[in-house]
Protein backbone atom coordinates (compact mmCIF):
# COMPACT_ATOMS: atom_id res chain seq x y z
CA UNK A 1 0.00 0.00 0.00
CA UNK A 2 1.69 3.40 -1.03
CA UNK A 3 -0.11 6.45 0.33
CA UNK A 4 0.94 10.12 -1.23
CA UNK A 5 0.20 13.48 -0.54
CA UNK A 6 2.36 17.04 -1.36
CA UNK A 7 4.20 16.23 2.00
CA UNK A 8 4.43 13.01 2.67
CA UNK A 9 5.01 9.60 0.96
CA UNK A 10 3.63 6.11 2.83
CA UNK A 11 5.55 3.04 2.01
CA UNK A 12 4.20 -0.28 3.60
CA UNK A 13 5.43 -3.86 3.28
CA UNK A 14 5.40 -6.33 5.83
CA UNK A 15 4.13 -5.01 8.74
CA UNK A 16 6.72 -1.99 8.57
CA UNK A 17 5.02 1.24 7.75
CA UNK A 18 7.81 4.38 6.02
CA UNK A 19 6.58 7.80 5.97
CA UNK A 20 8.95 9.64 4.22
CA UNK A 21 8.73 13.57 4.94
CA UNK A 22 9.44 15.27 1.21
CA UNK A 23 10.19 18.96 2.75
CA UNK A 24 12.66 17.82 5.31
CA UNK A 25 14.10 14.32 3.28
CA UNK A 26 13.35 12.34 6.23
CA UNK A 27 12.04 9.02 6.80
CA UNK A 28 10.60 7.55 9.84
CA UNK A 29 9.66 4.07 10.74
CA UNK A 30 6.63 3.04 12.38
CA UNK A 31 5.26 -0.50 13.32
CA UNK A 32 2.35 -0.74 16.02
CA UNK A 33 1.05 -3.51 18.24
CA UNK A 34 -1.88 -4.38 20.32
CA UNK A 35 -2.22 -5.75 23.39
CA UNK A 36 -1.87 -9.39 22.67
CA UNK A 37 0.95 -8.75 19.47
CA UNK A 38 -0.69 -8.37 16.66
CA UNK A 39 0.34 -5.85 14.16
CA UNK A 40 -2.42 -3.13 13.74
CA UNK A 41 -0.19 -0.90 12.08
CA UNK A 42 -2.08 -0.65 8.65
CA UNK A 43 -5.86 -0.78 10.24
CA UNK A 44 -4.85 2.73 12.46
CA UNK A 45 -3.26 3.98 10.00
CA UNK A 46 -6.36 4.13 7.81
CA UNK A 47 -8.74 4.81 10.32
CA UNK A 48 -6.37 7.79 10.55
CA UNK A 49 -6.57 8.73 7.70
CA UNK A 50 -10.62 8.76 7.69
CA UNK A 51 -10.90 10.55 10.21
CA UNK A 52 -8.48 13.46 10.15
CA UNK A 53 -6.54 13.31 6.38
CA UNK A 54 -3.40 11.80 5.04
CA UNK A 55 -1.13 15.04 6.41
CA UNK A 56 -2.77 14.60 10.08
CA UNK A 57 -1.94 10.80 9.94
CA UNK A 58 1.31 11.51 8.88
CA UNK A 59 2.85 13.90 11.16
CA UNK A 60 0.81 11.47 14.11
CA UNK A 61 2.57 8.51 13.17
CA UNK A 62 5.97 10.46 13.03
CA UNK A 63 5.72 11.28 16.03
CA UNK A 64 4.61 7.58 17.48
CA UNK A 65 8.17 6.68 15.33
CA UNK A 66 9.93 8.96 17.83
CA UNK A 67 8.64 7.57 20.57
CA UNK A 68 9.57 4.20 19.40
CA UNK A 69 13.18 5.14 19.09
Amino acid sequence: MDYTSDTYEVDYHAGLMVITDKLNDTAHMVQLYNRSGRNVTLSQFKSCIRSHGINHACSTFIKLAANQA
